[in-house]
């Protein structure tokens, strides 16, 4: 009873679960404690309900950086790396489809509103996260979408290069023309100076 106490206190799933933790705790220790209980298997149920809350507010957090993204753009990348978090502290998560499929989301926003030099690196790993959903759920309603972020990374990756490239060749003939005003001003002060010296006092 005192474990379904904790059980009873555990809120939803947005808020804090310091009490959900108690909980899980409690009732495991119960089943520990009295593994021939007939109470075990309502225990082990409970257990699984306050894992699925748990679940629940890990994939949620992840879209919740997601949605922020708008803000900063470093949501989007706190949005992969929660997300990735909740996969690795729940390996049967229930939401895994949606969570990869946001990951490789997140990844390719992050590297679109990077700024140029940034985002070949930050589109490519976007590729990586989209490879890695289409080998896990090639059934998954989700594939043609995931394929998609997948070109769409590929041409971002080609037009950031256009972009660089285009930056590269811009600062080139900036570099140049000042070079070229540089040697023009010291022809002129040299031949200032020679007047100078030529002229009599």
């Amino acid at each position: 009873m005192g474990a379904y106490c904790y059980y009873l206190d555990s809120p939803e799933y947005t808020l804090d679960q310091e009490n959900t933790y108690k909980a899980i705790d409690a009732l495991q220790l119960f089943i520990n404690l009295y593994p021939k209980s007939e109470r075990v298997a309502q225990a082990s149920q409970y257990i699984a309900d306050l894992r699925n809350k748990l679940e629940l507010k890990a994939y949620t957090n992840g879209r919740l950086y997601y949605d922020l993204g708008g803000y900063d753009i470093s949501n989007y990348k706190s949005s992969v790396i929660a997300l990735k978090n909740a996969e690795t502290d729940y390996p049967d998560i229930k939401y895994v489809e949606e969570m990869d499929l946001l990951i490789v989301k997140s990844q390719f926003a992050y590297a679109k509103n990077s700024v140029p030099f940034r985002q070949e690196e930050r589109y490519t790993e976007a590729i990586g996260y989209a490879n890695e959903f289409i080998e896990a759920h090639p059934e998954s309603k989700y594939l043609a979408e995931a394929k998609e972020l997948k070109a769409d990374s590929e041409a971002g990756i080609a037009s950031a290069k256009q972009l660089m490239t285009l930056e590269a060749n811009q600062i080139a003939k900036y570099k140049a023309l000042m070079e070229k005003d540089a040697k023009k001003d010291s022809t002129v002060q040299d031949s200032t100076t020679i007047n100078k010296i030529k002229t009599p006092k």
